[in-house]
C-alpha cells in the first residue's frame, strides 16, 4: 500500500521575506514536470536539476517548437469556423505563412493532416464557445494525497460539446508513449478543483467534472477515460519530485542512484523507452580527456550547486506561483505583485494585438514599463482568473503619462476579436511580476551540457580549455602561468 503524501504549502513564506538555502515548503509542479516524473525518474531528474526536456528532440533551434505553432495554428483555424468564415486550403496555407512565417514550413504538414482528417470529424460550429490556452491552479485531490496543488495549460475546452481537448503534433504511438492521455487526465483533476467564484464568467455553473476527454493528434481523435493506473502514476511522480528536489547534499548521492536503479529497470541502451529524447545524457560514451575520475568528480561537487539552483527557483517562481493561486487580490496588490489597469483602445495589426491600458498613475505606469524592459514584456492576464485565465507576455510599446501600450504576438489577435464568440472582451487587465527564471535553468543546462563534453584526441585536449579547465579545477593539472 502507497504511503500518504503530504505536500507541504507555504504558510509563513507567503506574507513574509523569504531566506536563502532549502526551501520549507514543497515544489508547485507542473503538470509537465509529473508527467515526466511518471515516465521515467531519471528523465525527471535530468528535467528538475538539469533543465533538460525529455520530450522534445534535442539540438532544434530556432521559432517555436513545432508543438506550439501547430497549436496555434488549430486555434486560429477553429475560431475562425466559430465565427463561421469559409476556409479553404490554399486559405489556410496564406494564414500559416501569415502567422508563422518561415515556421510554416515545419508546421504545415501536420495541419494539413489535421485539416483533411480530423477538422471534419470535430465539425466546429458557428458560434461554438471555445476556450485557448488557459493557465489552471489549484489543489488536485487524490486518495492517499493531502494539500496537493498543481499548474498547468488546457489546450482547449470545448463547451458547447462539453470536451477538454489536449493537442500533440505527434501521432498517435508517440503521444501514448510519453502519456498525453494521462497528461490530460492531470489537467481535468485541477479543473473539477477549481470554485465557481475562480472560473472566467462563461464557466461558471459548468460541470467540468463530466465534460469528455479527448487527446487530438494530426489524424485521430482519442478518448480519454479514466484508469486505475492513473493514479499510481501519480503517486510515484510525487515521491520522485519530492526526493529529487528537496534531498540535502549528504543525502544526493542516495537519490542518485536511486534514480538510475529505477530508470535501468524500464530503460536500457540496447531497450530504450519510446518516445524519449535524453539518450545522449542517460547512456553518455566514455573519454579519454577528461579522465573518468575527474568526470566523476565534477558532477559531485556541482551536484549541491545545481540543487542549490533549483531551489532558488523555487524561491523565486514556485513562491511566486504559490501566492498568486493562495492570497487574496488586494493582499497582491497590496505587496506589488499585481496591478489593474483599464482597456481603453484595442488595436489589431499584422503582428497580434495592441492594447493601450490605463494605471492609476503615471507611476504606477513607469513601473510597468520598469518592470518589463529586463524581461522583454511583462505576464498580463487577459482573460479569467489567476487561478484559470489567458495569461500573455505583453511587449511594452510606449508610455504616455498613465497609459501604456502593449503588444502581445502571435494569434492573440485572433483569439480576442473584435466580435467575439467564446472569449469577452477584457474590461481590465491584471498586470503582474514575473521573475526571469529561464536565466537560473539556462545556467543548470549549460553547466551540465558542460560536464557531458570530451575527446579522445590528445592533440585537440591539449589545445581545447574546455578539457583543461575540468582537470585543472577538479583533476591534478595544473595551469601554467604566462
Amino acid at each position: 500500500m502507497a504511503r500518504r503524501i503530504i505536500w507541504q504549502l507555504p504558510r509563513e513564506e507567503l506574507a513574509g521575506t523569504y531566506p536563502e538555502g532549502r526551501p520549507r515548503f514543497d515544489p508547485f509542479p507542473t503538470v509537465t514536470e509529473v508527467v515526466m516524473a511518471a515516465f521515467c525518474p531519471r528523465a525527471a531528474y535530468h528535467h528538475i536539476l538539469h533543465a533538460l526536456d525529455p520530450f522534445e528532440p534535442w539540438g532544434r533551434k530556432g521559432g517555436w517548437p513545432r508543438g506550439e505553432g501547430y497549436h496555434r495554428m488549430i486555434c486560429l483555424l477553429e475560431q475562425a469556423m466559430a465565427r463561421g468564415e469559409e476556409l479553404t486550403w490554399p486559405k489556410v496555407d496564406g494564414m500559416g505563412t501569415e502567422v508563422l512565417g518561415a515556421e510554416w514550413d515545419y508546421v504545415k504538414p501536420n495541419v494539413e493532416e489535421w485539416w483533411e482528417k480530423v477538422r471534419p470529424e470535430r465539425r466546429i460550429g458557428v458560434g461554438e464557445e471555445l476556450f485557448f490556452e488557459l493557465t489552471v491552479a489549484g489543489e488536485v485531490r487524490a486518495e492517499g494525497i493531502s494539500n496537493l496543488h498543481l499548474r498547468g495549460k488546457v489546450d482547449e475546452i470545448d463547451k458547447t460539446k462539453r470536451l477538454i481537448v489536449e493537442r500533440t503534433s505527434k501521432g498517435r504511438e508517440l503521444a501514448l508513449a510519453q502519456m498525453k492521455d494521462f497528461q490530460l487526465w492531470l489537467l481535468h483533476q485541477i479543473l473539477k478543483g477549481i470554485r465557481d467564484e475562480d472560473r472566467p464568467e462563461e464557466l461558471r455553473g459548468e460541470d467540468l467534472g463530466s465534460y469528455g476527454l479527448i487527446l487530438e493528434t494530426p489524424n485521430e481523435i482519442i478518448p480519454v477515460r479514466e484508469k486505475p493506473e492513473y493514479r499510481s502514476r501519480l503517486h510515484s511522480a510525487l515521491f520522485w519530485i519530492r526526493g529529487i528536489t528537496m534531498t540535502e547534499e549528504k543525502s544526493s548521492l542516495t537519490v542518485s542512484r536511486s534514480v538510475l536503479e529505477a530508470s535501468r529497470r524500464g530503460c536500457q541502451p540496447r531497450n530504450m523507452k519510446k518516445g524519449c529524447e535524453l539518450s545522449h545524457f542517460c547512456f553518455q560514451r566514455s573519454f579519454a580527456h577528461p579522465p573518468g575520475e575527474v568526470r566523476w568528480r565534477m558532477r559531485v561537487e556541482l551536484a549541491q550547486k545545481w540543487r542549490s539552483l533549483r531551489w532558488e527557483t523555487m524561491w523565486e517562481h514556485d513562491l511566486y506561483e504559490y501566492r498568486l493561486v493562495l492570497m487574496p487580490r488586494r493582499e497582491l496588490q497590496d505587496k506589488g505583485m499585481v496591478c489593474q489597469a483599464r482597456v481603453v483602445e484595442r488595436l489589431p495589426t499584422p503582428r497580434g494585438l495592441e492594447v493601450v491600458v490605463e494605471l492609476p498613475s503615471p507611476e504606477e505606469a513607469r513601473e510597468v514599463e520598469a518592470e518589463a524592459r529586463p524581461l522583454r514584456g511583462i505576464l498580463t492576464l487577459l482573460y479569467g482568473t489567476l487561478r484559470m485565465g489567458l495569461r500573455e507576455k505583453g511587449e511594452v510599446k510606449g508610455v504616455e503619462g498613465s497609459r501604456v501600450r502593449l503588444l502581445f504576438e502571435g494569434v492573440v489577435g485572433h483569439r480576442l476579436p473584435e466580435q467575439i464568440l467564446f472569449v469577452s472582451t477584457p474590461s481590465a487587465l491584471i498586470l503582474t511580476e514575473e521573475e526571469p527564471i529561464y536565466l537560473e535553468r539556462g545556467t543548470q543546462r549549460d553547466v551540465y551540457i558542460y560536464t557531458t563534453r570530451g575527446t579522445d584526441r590528445e592533440s585537440r585536449a591539449k589545445k581545447g580549455g574546455q578539457f583543461a579547465l575540468p582537470e585543472a579545477l577538479f583533476g591534478r593539472r595544473r595551469v601554467k602561468e604566462g
